[in-house]
């Protein structure tokens, strides 16, 4: 019962991806970003959109800060892209 319990006091913004998720890089690479409410998306500090989700293309493998901003929230989280030759 506990374990729900806290799931629902859970004020966590950023639904998915998840802190430290890693994606392979393609030609056509498309991460979703999904947030519990609307949120103003940024990637790297530089603003990507609004809405609840939005969908980040990254054109080179790395490390990635995602950032959601809702209201009186903000969550970050870090992604890794790899090339699909490693």
């Amino acid at each position: 019962m506990a374990e729900h319990e806290s799931f629902l006091l859970d004020d966590t913004l950023i639904l998915s991806p998840h802190d430290k998720d890693t994606f392979l890089l393609s030609p056509r690479s498309s991460i979703p970003l999904k947030a519990k409410n609307d949120a103003t998306w940024f990637v790297d500090r530089k603003r990507l959109g609004e809405g609840k989700t939005m969908d980040f293309s990254p054109l080179t493998s790395g490390t990635y800060e995602i950032e959601a901003r809702a209201e009186e929230k903000r969550e970050i989280i870090t992604i890794t892209v790899q090339d699909t030759e490693r």
